[in-house]
C-alpha cells in the first residue's frame, strides 16, 4: 500500500510542478520522500524533485541542503540527475569547484552506464534524458565550450529539443552566432522560444545589435509578463529585466522588420537605455548607425542618450538615415501659441510668397527663425508645409514630430503628420497619427480632410 501511495504521491507533484505550484509541488514531494524513508525503500526521484521545485522558488541554498546530506554518504549511488542539479545549484551560490567536481560525477555516471543499461534494465529514454541536466549543469558553470561538446558527444542520445536550445545559447554566448542561429532552428515545441533568438542571432552577426550573453534557462513569457507589471511601478525591476540576456532578446527583436509597433519599440528602447546600464547606452549608439530601424526610432534612441549623458543637449548626433549620414540635435523647446504681432505678419507674408509660387523665398523668411530656436506654433506649421510642398520632406518631418512630441494629439499636429507619412509612402505610420488624434479637440471640418487621407492610405497599404 505504501508503495502505491508513493507512486500517487509522485504523480500529484509532477502535475503540480506543471501547473507551477511550487509549493504544492514541495509539500507532495517531501511527503513521498518521507514515505519512502518508513518503508525502506531507495528512489531517488522524490529527493531530485524536492530539491528541483525548491531552486524554482529562488532557493537554491535551501535546495542544495537537501542534497548534500545524501551527496556525503559513501554508499550514496544517485543517478546523474542528481550530481548535475548539485552542480548547477553550487555554481549558483558560488561554490566552483565543487560545482566542477559533481559535474564530473554527473558526467562519468552516465557514460559509465551506457553500455550497461540493459544489463542494468534500466529505460534508456529516462537515461538519455539526463543529457539536458547535464548540461544545463555546464552552462550554470558559464563552460560554453563544455556544453557544445556535450551536445556533440551526445548527439545520437537526445531525446529533448532541449539539448539543442542549450547548444545555441552556449554558441550564443561564444559569439558564433551562425552557429547559434542554426541550432536555434527548432522546429518542435521549442521553436516559438527559438524563433526570437534565432532572429537576434542574426542581427548580431551583421553587427546590428551590441552582443550580450544569455543565461541558461527557458525564457517563461508568463514570469516575464508579471515582471513588466511590476517594472511599471519599480524603476528597480526595470534595471532587472534590461540586465537579462534571455528579456532583451525577447523584446529586441520587435526593433526590427516592417510591421514593428512605433510606440510599443519606443518604451523598448526606453527600457534598454535608460536602465541597462553600459550596454543600454552600446545599443543606442549602434543604433543610431543601423539600417535596419526607421528614422523615428534612431531619433528616440539619440534623445535617450541625451537624456543619459551619451550625448549633450545642442551636440551634432550623426544618424545614417536611408543610406545617408545626417545631423541631428536634442534641443529644449517650448511652443509659444501667444499671438505675437510681428510673427503673424511675417507668416502671413509666407503665405502671400507661397500663393505667388515663390516658396524658396517663403522657406527663407520662415527658416531663419526656426533655426534660432523661435518656435511659434504657426510658423512652424507653416514651414512644415512649405517644406512638404517643396519635397523636402525630412526637414518638415523634424518638425511635425516635434510638434507632435510636445502637443500629443493635436489635430492639425496629426493631420500634417498623417499626410506627410502619405508623401513618403509610410502608410501604417499614417494612419497610427491619424488614430493619435484627441478626438475631443477634433473639428468637424476637419473630417473630410481626415477620411481622405485615411482611405488613400488604406488602399495603398492594401496593395503593399
Amino acid at each position: 500500500m505504501s508503495e502505491l501511495r508513493y507512486f500517487q504521491l509522485m504523480n500529484n507533484g509532477k502535475e503540480l510542478l506543471k501547473n507551477k505550484d511550487y509549493h504544492g509541488a514541495e509539500e507532495v514531494f517531501h511527503e513521498a520522500l518521507e514515505c519512502n524513508v518508513r518503508a525502506n525503500r531507495y528512489d531517488d526521484s522524490a529527493l531530485n524533485n524536492l530539491a528541483a521545485v525548491i531552486y524554482y522558488q529562488g532557493e537554491p541554498t535551501r535546495s542544495l541542503n537537501i542534497l548534500e546530506p545524501m551527496l556525503a554518504d559513501s554508499s550514496f549511488t544517485g543517478s546523474p540527475f542528481t550530481y548535475s542539479l548539485a552542480a548547477k545549484l553550487l555554481a549558483v551560490v558560488g561554490r566552483h569547484n565543487e560545482a566542477r567536481t559533481r559535474l564530473k560525477e554527473s558526467i562519468a555516471l552516465f557514460e559509465d552506464n551506457l553500455a550497461l543499461l540493459d544489463e542494468l534494465d534500466i529505460d534508456k529514454i529516462a537515461w538519455y534524458q539526463y543529457t539536458v541536466q547535464i548540461m544545463r549543469g555546464a552552462g550554470a558553470l558559464s563552460d560554453h565550450r563544455l556544453v557544445i561538446d556535450l551536445y556533440r558527444r551526445w548527439e545520437k542520445y537526445h531525446v529533448s529539443w532541449e539539448n539543442q536550445f542549450l547548444a545555441g545559447i552556449a554558441a550564443f554566448n561564444l559569439k558564433r552566432f551562425k552557429q547559434a542561429a542554426s541550432f536555434f532552428n527548432i522546429k518542435t515545441k521549442g521553436g516559438a522560444l527559438a524563433k526570437p533568438m534565432q532572429e537576434a542571432a542574426q542581427l548580431m552577426e551583421t553587427e546590428t545589435i551590441p552582443p550580450f550573453s544569455l543565461e541558461y534557462e527557458i525564457p517563461d513569457a508568463e514570469e516575464y509578463s508579471k515582471r513588466i507589471k511590476n517594472a511599471q511601478s519599480d524603476d528597480s525591476w526595470k534595471a532587472e529585466l534590461a540586465g537579462q540576456g534571455n528579456f532583451r532578446l525577447l523584446l529586441l527583436t520587435e526593433l526590427f522588420g516592417e510591421d514593428i509597433d512605433i510606440e510599443h519599440a519606443k518604451s523598448n528602447l526606453s527600457l534598454f537605455i535608460v536602465h541597462g546600464g553600459d550596454w543600454g547606452r552600446e545599443l543606442g549608439l549602434y543604433l543610431l548607425e543601423s539600417k535596419s530601424i526607421p528614422r523615428e526610432l534612431k531619433k528616440t534612441a539619440a534623445a535617450l542618450l541625451v537624456e543619459q549623458g551619451t550625448f549633450k543637449e545642442n551636440e551634432p548626433i550623426k544618424l545614417l538615415i536611408d543610406g545617408k549620414e545626417e545631423t541631428f540635435m536634442i534641443t529644449k523647446f517650448s511652443i509659444d501659441f501667444d499671438p505675437d504681432p510681428e510673427l503673424d505678419k511675417l507668416d502671413e507674408q509666407a503665405q502671400n510668397l507661397k500663393e505667388q509660387g515663390k516658396h524658396d523665398k517663403a522657406i527663407a523668411l520662415l527658416e531663419s527663425l526656426y533655426e534660432k530656436g523661435t518656435y511659434y506654433f504657426y510658423t512652424l506649421i507653416t514651414l512644415a508645409n512649405l517644406y512638404r510642398e517643396t519635397q523636402k520632406l525630412d526637414q518638415a518631418r523634424d518638425i511635425l514630430e516635434m510638434l507632435s512630441s510636445a502637443l500629443p494629439g493635436e489635430p492639425v499636429i496629426q493631420i500634417n503628420l498623417a499626410g506627410l507619412y502619405l508623401q513618403k509612402g509610410e502608410y501604417q505610420l499614417c494612419l497610427d497619427s491619424l488614430d493619435g488624434i484627441n478626438k475631443n479637440q477634433m473639428k468637424e471640418e476637419f473630417k473630410t480632410v481626415t477620411d481622405s487621407i485615411r482611405s488613400s492610405a488604406e488602399k495603398k497599404l492594401a496593395n503593399c
